[in-house]
């Protein structure tokens, strides 16, 4: 929040969808709602043989990679002639049979020659070479002539290089640098105890660990990761390392990320039959930027489809945003590029479950959707920067490059608001409204006790996830005997105590909706029911409704021709149907864009 313009949304109550394996599962979903909405090496080989060099050094190269029974080969990090990413050559065992001695090649002596002048006959004297004598045991020319004609009939592309890197990796690793321990592969990644070659081990992690670089000696970094509720560090080498966004903190341990674990997702994830529903929100404060890109693929499907590339051959993608590039007077428009950010196809999962910890493809969909969130992930910083909440009008115009027409929803009249939102229907506009982060709970006598012990309790809430906003909640007294209390949290804080004149001690759990004070002397009215809460809610708006608060939501439809349909990014608990009067009540910010015709359309 404090932005005068316009509301934030994401985190508070309506930030991230339900967590839980099943959108049924209520406690996850609640507890959910209440939180902040390869072997590079032989790869070069084959490279080679199809045309990185000449013939003859690529005959050396193939000849290493055949002399290798590949089907054998050690792929774990820890064998030194796997370390993928490094470019080592690798050295198969040599045939005795073909180990050649050197040539002792004496010196070839060539007399002068003398040209004749062009009226002269050239007289040539004949050169007189000695014999080359090799000392060393003789060659079996036949065994050397047979190797060479199998080589030539060597197919590369039928040759075993082991399974494919598709981990996106820096060219080098440095310190603070984010991302995941990847095996080429698959499999357990040793940790060591240092930076050492022959360092002991300390243990294994899954393939796919979160991790953060601390520090670098070498080959070797040192990395920390989550194990279990504790953090923790340990030595891999460099070539295990991939660079990836960094996750969201934990709610309960900011110095931690997440409990979750990098996995592929499979193969191209791209599509050419996108709507706008087909992605939904995960565990992460981004309903702006998900609802963002529902109302981009509502709008204009053929355009957002084109933001998403897939390079076969490499299993990378590329993804299109639009950044700012100066101001057009002309126009009194800012001025926007195209930038592309390449991402592989490893996505947060939750744990050992593989479902997605963040955005998730709708069923029988591609999780194309899942790799842009993680590419603005990458542009921005990070998904814990994502999950700190933004605008929706700022990731339409990320997405689509064209300004966003933003308004407060206080500038419209009941009467405007159907004719608003069907025009811009018609208009083919992206859509995106955003509702209030919070409201006023009805004023209530929650509290018991008496002066000398104190006063406690908890407030009632119209919805099992609503929770009192910190810095909202004041506890007054009617009959005057002491003076008003006011809780000195601030967003983001679960607890917090009380200050006023007569305070002594106090305590608010915010989202436990409990609360115990204490006044100076002993002080105190008589009846605890003269001490009034009054404060503002974040969670479930309106409960009938199913409208959820500081959430933002991408327009569906008008129904009836007098009620609006909104669209919740969760993919599940889509609001009913609001009035005219209803939207105003529990909506604040409006915003549209214009969605670009696909290139090669007309």
């Amino acid at each position: 929040m404090g932005k005068t313009r316009r509301a934030r949304a994401g985190g508070g109550a309506g930030g991230a969808s339900p967590s839980g394996a099943s959108k049924a599962a209520a406690p996850e979903r609640e507890k959910g709602a209440q939180e902040l909405l390869g072997n590079d090496a032989v790869q070069e080989v084959v490279r080679e043989q199809q045309g990185g060099h000449d013939g003859e050094q690529a005959q050396g190269d193939i000849w290493d990679l055949l002399s290798t029974d590949v089907t054998d080969i050690d792929w774990s990090w820890a064998n030194p002639s796997n370390w993928f990413g490094r470019g080592e050559e690798i050295n198969g065992p040599s045939n005795p049979e073909l180990d050649t001695p050197a040539l002792d090649t004496p010196e070839i002596s060539t007399p002068e020659i003398t040209t004749p002048t062009v009226d002269e006959e050239i007289d040539t004297p004949a050169v007189d070479t000695p014999e080359v004598v090799v000392d060393g045991p003789a060659v079996d020319t036949e065994v050397v002539e047979e190797v060479v004609k199998e080589v030539a009939e060597v197919d590369v592309a039928e040759v075993d290089v082991g399974p494919p890197d598709l981990a996106l990796r820096p060219a080098s690793v440095t310190k603070g640098m984010f991302g995941a321990l990847i095996l080429r592969g698959g499999g357990e990644i040793d940790i060591k105890s240092s930076g050492a070659a022959d360092a002991s081990s300390k243990g294994t992690v899954a393939d796919g660990t979160a991790c953060e670089v601390i520090e670098v000696s070498g080959e070797f970094a040192k990395v920390a990761y989550r194990n279990g509720s504790k953090k923790d560090e340990g030595w891999v080498h460099t070539s295990v390392f991939s660079n990836q966004p960094r996750l969201f903190h934990d709610d309960d341990n900011k110095e931690l990320m997440e409990d979750h674990t990098w996995t592929h997702v499979g193969d191209d994830q791209s599509t050419t039959e996108l709507a706008g529903s087909d992605v939904e929100q995960g565990g992460l404060a981004d309903c702006y930027f998900i609802a963002a890109m529902n109302a981009v693929g509502n709008a204009n499907p053929d355009f957002l489809e084109q933001s998403v590339k897939f390079d076969a051959s490499t299993g990378m993608y590329k993804v299109r945003f639009f950044e700012e590039a100066g101001y057009d007077r002309s126009t009194g428009q800012k001025k926007t590029q195209e930038v592309w950010i390449e991402v592989d196809g490893y996505l947060p999962t939750k744990g050992s479950s593989k479902n997605g910890a963040y955005a998730s493809a709708a069923s029988g969909k591609t999780q194309w959707g899942a790799i842009i969130e993680k590419a603005y992930a990458v542009w921005k910083g990070g998904y814990n920067v994502m999950g700190d909440g933004g605008y929706g009008s700022e990731a339409m115009e990320q997405l689509t490059g064209n300004p966003s027409d933003y308004s407060n929803t206080s500038s419209l009249s009941e009467d405007e608001v159907i004719p608003y939102f069907t025009k811009a229907k018609e208009q083919g506009l992206a859509i995106y409204t955003g509702s209030h982060s919070s409201m006023a709970f009805e004023t209530q006598t929650p509290l018991t006790g008496d002066a000398e012990k104190g006063y406690s309790g908890k407030v009632k809430q119209s919805h099992d996830w609503n929770h009192m906003e910190p810095g909202t909640v004041t506890v007054t007294d009617t009959s005057g005997v002491v003076g008003t209390a006011n809780d000195t949290g601030k967003e983001g804080d679960k607890k917090a105590g009380f200050r006023g004149r007569d305070v002594a001690a106090g305590e608010i759990d915010f989202k436990g909706n409990e609360m115990s004070i204490r006044y100076a002397s002993n002080k105190g009215p008589e009846d605890a029911s003269s001490l009034e809460v009054a404060g503002e809610f974040k969670g479930m708006l309106n409960a009938s409704k199913q409208v959820i608060g500081w959430h933002g939501y991408s327009f569906d439809k008008i129904v009836n021709g007098n009620m609006i349909q909104l669209y919740n990014p969760w993919g599940s608990w889509q609001p009913k149907p609001l009035t005219p009067a209803e939207y105003l009540t529990y909506y604040g910010s409006l915003s549209t864009v214009q969605v670009p015709q696909a290139k090669g359309n007309s």
